[in-house]
């Protein structure tokens, strides 16, 4: 087991996980689209890096990104039952930068201490995280 503090995003995962973000989808609490993190170019890396440094660093989500936007989706028969509705949760693009840094910082230790194979799952399967 390793207790080496982890280091702060690098420019280079931002700018992945920002090129990563899926257009066309709605905004969560703040009203941020994906269009408008994509449209700023180096610039909106060097903020979003810094940032995610300071959440890093500081060890803090930030109260904003804790909040969801829960949309009901209805399903057949009475909308009124919970369980003819399916939920979403529109959560904020800013956090999924710093989330698929997570999710690609994990995937890549589980790599290493995980068989290709192992109780019969495959591990591209076991490490298909999505934002």
């Amino acid at each position: 087991m390793n207790d080496k503090e982890e280091l702060p995003p690098l420019y280079s995962e931002v700018a992945k996980a920002i090129n990563e973000l899926k257009a066309n989808k709605c905004p969560g609490f703040d009203d941020i689209t994906v269009e408008l993190v994509k449209c700023g170019n180096k610039n909106v890396v060097n903020y979003f890096l810094k940032l995610c440094t300071l959440i890093w660093v500081k060890k803090k989500w930030p109260d904003d990104w804790n909040k969801s936007v829960f949309i009901p989706i209805p399903k057949k028969g009475d909308t009124l039952q919970c369980c003819n509705n399916r939920t979403i949760a529109l959560i904020s693009h800013c956090s999924k930068i710093l989330l698929k840094i997570i999710a690609s910082r994990m995937q890549t230790k589980l790599k290493e201490e995980i068989s290709e194979e192992q109780a019969g799952f495959d591990l591209a399967w076991a490490l298909g995280i999505r934002f």
